[in-house]
């Protein structure tokens, strides 16, 4: 999946799809956050 960062506030980042077939996707920053700490951990 590639996406274009739109927009990111304090609590919500907003992701821009490449490709005009699939929708634009947003998720809260508490999310994105708690995804890098597995990543990272995992390493």
């Amino acid at each position: 999946m590639a996406k274009l960062l739109g927009r990111m506030t304090a609590q919500r980042i907003e992701l821009k799809s490449f490709n005009l077939a699939f929708e634009d996707r947003g998720f809260p920053l508490s999310e994105i956050a708690l995804i890098h700490r597995i990543i990272l951990a995992s390493q």
